[in-house]
């Protein structure tokens, strides 16, 4: 490690490095780690080593607190996560938007997740699809499960816009996390529905909008 390298103590200031105590410091750390990697061929050495030193703090929360079996079922591996995050059966019918008994259902493994519940809950969970599929599914949806940017220029709305723009032309279902609203858009979802949900949620929220939109689909 080279503590005397300036962008080295630079990353310091920004995140020291220390055990992560909540989701807003692994989002912050998981952000940071992203940043770097994607510049990872111009770091010089004490850059490295920061990335390396936290590429450990980060793998050494998440090993504790989204600790996982592998061989565990989809409504195993949904339980251990509502309970690692204080949440109850209540709370998930309300992130997927569906009634108290299907929520129950799901809960218990008689039902399957769909497509769209699958998307919502990595979002909020942090983890990957495979977790909630049957293991003989796992590569097929992990294969069509995937991460597209927004360009930075555009707007929330014409972000949004294009979203839909793109599941009329695709037949995909996209969900995006815009500014940590959750937003499944289909072919049919219309532009002003969604802004309005969007302004109700930034106010009630009392938060400064970001205009940082994620997407994922399936095809």
């Amino acid at each position: 490690m080279d503590p005397s390298s300036k962008k080295y103590q630079a990353l310091i200031r920004r995140l020291p490095l220390r055990p992560l105590k909540s989701e807003q410091d692994l989002d912050a750390a998981l952000q940071l780690s992203i940043e770097l990697n994607e510049k990872f061929q111009t770091l010089d050495e004490g850059e490295k080593d920061y990335l390396e030193m936290l590429t450990q703090v980060i793998q050494s929360y998440e090993q504790k607190f989204y600790q996982i079996e592998d061989s565990a079922k989809p409504h195993e591996v949904l339980k251990e996560l509502l309970e690692q995050n204080n949440m109850i059966q209540k709370d998930l019918r309300v992130l997927l938007g569906v009634p108290s008994g299907r929520a129950s259902e799901l809960v218990r493994g008689e039902r399957e997740l769909s497509k769209e519940q699958i998307m919502t809950l990595c979002l909020r969970f942090k983890v990957e699809p495979s977790l909630f599929l049957p293991k003989q599914k796992s590569t097929d949806i992990s294969e069509t499960y995937k991460t597209e940017p927004v360009p930075s220029f555009q707007t929330v709305c014409e972000s949004i816009e294009s979203v839909i723009a793109e599941a009329r032309n695709s037949n995909k279902t996209y969900l995006c996390d815009c500014d940590g609203l959750l937003m499944t858009i289909t072919r049919s979802s219309k532009i002003d529905e969604l802004m309005n949900a969007y302004d109700k949620f930034i106010q009630a929220s009392d938060k400064k909008p970001e205009s940082k939109l994620s997407i994922r689909y399936f095809d």
